[in-house]
């Protein structure tokens, strides 16, 4: 609700819209939760819910997945995904994951802070 608070709504504006979008990032049963009492996935569903709460235009997100095993990396960033569909925000993740990458519609490569195209990427890689 903090991000809420910084928007002027009132309290129980804050609640009813906390709420829903906890709902929407499924943890609507989590609600009188610790962050110790939450697993690594559900904490990084929660960051998620934060970023969304105010309906930006845009989410920077920093290597999103990076403490992540692989099944909690897919799931958020289906999530992420689902998200830049549904409610039409726009997502820009730096990531080092190739797998996550994947999950971009524009993909920016940069290698010692040159830009590269896709193809010179590939050259890397191999």
């Amino acid at each position: 609700m903090v991000p809420l608070s910084l928007v002027n709504h009132y309290k129980s504006k804050q609640i009813e819209i906390a709420k829903s979008v906890m709902e929407l990032v499924g943890l609507g049963d989590r609600l009188n939760h610790l962050p110790r009492e939450l697993s690594a996935g559900q904490q990084q569903r929660v960051a998620i819910a934060r970023a969304v709460v105010n309906n930006p235009k845009i989410i920077f997100a920093d290597e999103p997945t990076g403490n992540l095993d692989p099944a909690l990396s897919s799931e958020i960033l289906n999530f992420m995904k689902k998200i830049n569909q549904d409610m039409g925000i726009t997502i820009l993740m730096v990531t080092h994951s190739p797998v996550a990458a994947e999950f971009g519609n524009l993909k920016i490569i940069l290698s010692n802070g040159e830009l590269i195209n896709e193809l010179k990427f590939q050259e890397i890689l191999n």
